[in-house]
């Protein structure tokens, strides 16, 4: 049967542990790959939890490799928004310039019109003009010719 330690005998071994490392000094190789390790032994013997320093970087590794897949995903991403959005930027300034020579051709077209609006009024008072004058030389003539119908009449009696 395996005998389990005591607390106190964890704390014990902890701190012979922790003594031999000081021993070795500030600069010490081993006191370095230590670092943190002592704090997460105490707290697993106080909270009867299973901590460590290589747990914690394994699981920071992952995250950070799962985040640099993530992060490289986004770029890409990114990158394919930004062409689209240089794309929809292009076609925006093609559309624009096409605005602005449909509405200099739409002026042009409007000032074409108005000068054609004009000149038909022009033509159509010229028009009311000449059909007044050949009205008028209608009744002229058909005075003349009642007149020498009259005289015609008048001579034959």
């Amino acid at each position: 049967m395996i005998k389990l330690a005591t607390k106190d005998q964890e704390r014990e071994a902890l701190a012979e542990i922790k003594k031999i490392v000081e021993g070795l000094g500030p600069e010490s190789y081993i006191g370095t790959a230590f670092d943190g390790c002592f704090q997460d032994a105490v707290e697993n013997i106080d909270n009867d939890s299973w901590f460590s320093m290589k747990q914690r970087f394994e699981s920071e590794h992952e995250k950070a490799v799962h985040n640099e897949g993530v992060a490289t995903e986004a770029c890409k991403a990114l990158n394919t928004e930004k062409q689209v959005s240089a794309q929809l930027r292009e076609q925006i300034d093609a559309i624009d310039e096409t605005l602005q020579q449909t509405r200099a051709s739409a002026e042009t077209l409007n000032h074409l019109l108005t000068e054609q609006r004009d000149a038909t009024g022009e033509t159509q008072r010229r028009a009311d003009a000449a059909e007044q004058l050949v009205t008028e030389l209608k009744a002229k003539l058909y005075d003349y010719m009642t007149g020498a119908v009259s005289l015609k009449e008048g001579q034959q009696k």
